[in-house]
């Protein structure tokens, strides 16, 4: 029987440490989809701002250089229509995985509150 062998395993798992990874794991995708993001940011800010700035030299024959703040805003809005199905995706993978430490707290506690016979 099959059985046996899963409850064995289910008994010495260390739910504890099991908790403490999928909550590892939920809190590091958060901060590879704020890195992704500001890393796409940056990247269009400056080459907004290069060739913005270029093309504002070219047509108006002046070396009048906007700031950041209009390249940056703009570079947002470009980032978020580029990237809000990937973020859509990630913020629906981190509810998962939140769901998921609900759900596996909620069987550990059952499963510890159940005696089996051997």
């Amino acid at each position: 029987m099959v059985f046996p062998s899963a409850l064995k395993i289910l008994v010495e798992l260390d739910w504890g440490k099991t908790f403490d990874e999928i909550s590892m794991g939920k809190l590091s995708y958060g901060l590879y989809v704020l890195v992704k993001t500001a890393a796409y940011w940056i990247v269009s800010v400056f080459a907004l701002s290069l060739i913005g700035n270029a093309a504002i030299f070219l047509i108006l024959q002046r070396a009048d250089f906007f700031g950041e703040l209009p390249w940056g805003g703009l570079a947002l809005l470009i980032v978020l229509l580029l990237l809000g199905n990937d973020l859509w995706k990630r913020y629906s993978d981190i509810l998962a995985l939140d769901m998921l430490l609900m759900e596996l707290r909620w069987f550990s506690f059952e499963f510890r509150r159940t005696e089996f016979k051997t």
